[in-house]
């Protein structure tokens, strides 16, 4: 497993209302993976990484423009899910001079606007700001290899994600702008593909993100725990927290098939003492994902808020980031992107034959729209 970041699942597999029998279905299951980790790495979930060069290319870009003589820094335009990633990427790794805007800003003293596509309001922002004359990067996805062109004053940043709040978190425009923002963009990818080579490894104990996927499954499965809550070991661990709450959500919340209404992951931050009465004197039907950096020390702010909700019996699965660096939260987004496919297609393929799990898959990556996935089974 990396040394960037590691999944510790030892509460979980000895856990009271399992014990034995959930070791057995954990190895049980990871022996019947093949078919559907071959469909999770054809699917390209998290995407192809950008290459070195176009990702040296674009940081260069805005950081050429962003931080001129009398302006500050970068402004991002977005919706809240894309800005989400890249809150994430600032607070864990303190980069500084970028401010973030989920609705049109009266005014803002940055040279340069990094505008995420998408609602109407951000392209009227644009031709405001560029109008004005305020140096605009759009970013944004091409239509059927359509050429389109920058903005009158700026650049065009080809990134089919940069508005989506999963895979975007590792896309062109998130890291050039992490970049400019001071973050060591070499090491994030670094990390990223030292997981990314793992998850598309062979899906067994060694593969983090089957592991997790498995756990997160035989949790609600076998011990009736379907309801998740992450914890940010630290303040800076917050915005990785809330963002793999939204990736959870967004890639797996909607596909619960009984009517039940599965409760959406919650966050909240260790040390929080209303959280933690909730935790610890509510139902024992809840999985804790516990975000750390570091190692996980007696002394530290996380271990006694993650020894109470333990020793109250909630299930806790941890994911330690080696640092508090680039690398380290590279290797973790990637690691949680591709854990969070397998889960989907875990709970897919319990329910409807292995073809169909090929076009249920398609059609969660292409946004996962009702209808697409209610025809994937209707075709089988």
């Amino acid at each position: 497993m990396s040394r960037r970041v590691v999944i510790d699942l030892s509460q979980f597999m000895r856990s009271p209302a399992g014990g034995s029998a959930i070791r057995r279905r954990w190895l049980d299951g990871l022996a019947r993976l093949a078919p559907l980790h071959a469909r999770a790495v054809a699917g390209n979930f998290p995407p192809e990484l950008p290459g070195a060069e176009a990702l040296a290319a674009a940081s260069a870009e805005l950081a050429r423009g962003s931080f001129g003589k009398g302006k500050g820094g970068l402004a991002v335009l977005g919706q809240p899910g894309a800005l989400g990633s890249l809150r994430a990427w600032l607070d864990a790794c303190a980069g500084e001079g970028i401010r973030l805007h989920a609705s049109a800003p009266v005014a803002d003293p940055a040279k340069t606007w990094l505008a995420l596509l998408g609602p109407p309001w951000i392209d009227t922002a644009v031709e405001t700001a560029s109008a004005h004359g305020t140096r605009v990067a759009v970013a944004t996805g091409r239509v059927d290899g359509e050429p389109i062109e920058p903005p009158p004053r700026g650049l065009w940043i080809d990134d089919a994600h940069a508005g989506d709040a999963r895979l975007g978190a590792l896309g062109l425009a998130t890291l050039a702008a992490i970049g400019a923002a001071g973050i060591d963009v070499n090491a994030a990818l670094a990390g990223a593909r030292e997981v990314r080579a793992q998850v598309d490894g062979p899906p067994g104990i060694d593969n983090p993100g089957w592991s997790l996927a498995r756990a997160l499954r035989l949790c609600e499965t076998e011990l009736g725990r379907d309801s998740v809550i992450h914890v940010a070991g630290e303040g800076r661990l917050a915005g990785l927290a809330e963002w793999a709450a939204r990736v959870q959500a967004a890639t797996v919340g909607r596909l619960r098939r009984d009517g039940t209404g599965r409760a959406l992951p919650a966050v909240a931050e260790a040390g929080d003492e209303e959280w933690l009465e909730a935790v610890a004197h509510g139902p024992r039907s809840r999985v804790i994902v516990a975000w750390i950096a570091g190692p996980d020390l007696p002394g530290g702010a996380a271990a006694p808020w993650v020894a109470c909700a333990a020793e109250s019996g909630q299930v806790v699965l941890r994911v330690r980031l080696g640092a508090l660096d680039a690398g380290s939260v590279g290797a973790a987004m990637a690691l949680w992107l591709r854990a969070m496919a397998c889960l989907a297609l875990l709970e897919e393929s319990e329910a409807m034959p292995l073809s169909a799990v090929g076009r249920l898959y398609d059609a969660m990556e292409a946004d996962g729209a009702a209808g697409a996935i209610d025809e994937a089974r209707r075709t089988d």
